[in-house]
């Protein structure tokens, strides 16, 4: 029974972190947020996955993002 709840707990550990999208250029983060995409309007390093799921047109020209991971 213990090793059950055990693998449980770690699966359920393992979808939390699954949740976000980690996004390390602050000023690409800054971007989602003015386009009303990164709804916690938090430059964390991170956005919701739920956020971004569907986006298709992402206009970023012209920012100065140097890391486009999460995209």
């Amino acid at each position: 029974m213990k090793k059950i709840l055990l693998v449980i707990m770690v699966f359920s550990l393992n979808t939390i972190k699954a949740q976000n999208t980690i996004i390390p250029d602050p000023i690409f983060e800054q971007a989602l947020i003015n386009q009303n995409i990164d709804l916690d309007n938090i430059v964390n390093g991170q956005v919701l996955t739920s956020d971004i799921n569907g986006i298709t047109d992402l206009n970023i020209s012209g920012l100065g993002i140097n890391n486009l991971t999460g995209i």
